[in-house]
């Protein structure tokens, strides 16, 4: 809720209301620094899309992609669908007793493609396995891990040499945070600040039922 400015307080309190600073509910997402405002030039070319399964048929078949933060792989299973990469790179932190069970099960879902090298696993954590990738290898890098505000950042700055010079860095849940748990994510302001200051453009913003929108980001 916004804070009344003082002509609308004024007034108000002249008709009789009580003005009463509420805190937010236990549990609230509360962000501790506010996203900057991008400029015109940052959106100017910004298409929207209905959902990110319509905005991955913008992607060339053919591409290399890393989705990075896999869990189960049901995206995963949409970029292969769709997009028909050469190549997608998993990449998840599936070396850890929380997340080896999503291992065996995309192992399991896509073993005819990791068998015929369509598809690599890497396992690690995001920081960690993109040291290992090669300058200009990618023509797609898909963020979606903990959607905290320094990982995504570190992993937006890691990401950006690893992208070919008309490829994408794109990623989801550009939103405040999860309403249900109220678990704040940075995720806005991390792409706001790489976008000031690394001269990158919104390309694509896709929309999502749950208020989790997917972003996309070219070179401006």
């Amino acid at each position: 809720m916004r804070v009344l400015s003082n002509t609308l307080r004024i007034p108000l309190r002249r008709l009789g209301f009580d003005i009463v600073r509420s805190k937010p509910p236990a549990g609230a997402a509360v962000l501790s620094t506010r996203a900057p405002e991008l400029l015109a030039k940052h959106v100017s070319g910004c298409r929207v899309f209905p959902s990110r399964e319509v905005w991955l048929t913008t992607i060339p078949k053919g591409s290399i992609i890393a989705e990075i933060g896999v869990a189960n792989g049901d995206f995963s299973e949409a970029f292969l669908r769709v997009c028909k990469p050469g190549c997608l790179y998993l990449v998840d932190a599936w070396h850890t007793s929380r997340f080896a069970s999503g291992l065996e099960r995309v192992s399991s879902r896509f073993a005819e493609d990791i068998k015929s090298g369509r598809v690599k696993i890497r396992r690690g954590y995001s920081t960690d396995v993109l040291k290992m990738f090669e300058p200009e290898s990618l023509d797609l890098a898909y963020i979606d891990t903990t959607h905290a505000y320094a990982l995504t950042a570190e992993e937006l700055a890691q990401c950006e040499p690893l992208v070919k010079p008309h490829g994408r860095i794109a990623g989801h849940d550009y939103c405040e945070g999860n309403a249900v748990t109220g678990n704040p994510y940075g995720v806005i302001r991390a792409v706001h600040e790489f976008c000031l200051a690394r001269c990158w453009i919104f390309d694509a913003l896709s929309l999502a039922p749950d208020g989790h929108l997917s972003f996309s980001l070219r070179r401006g």
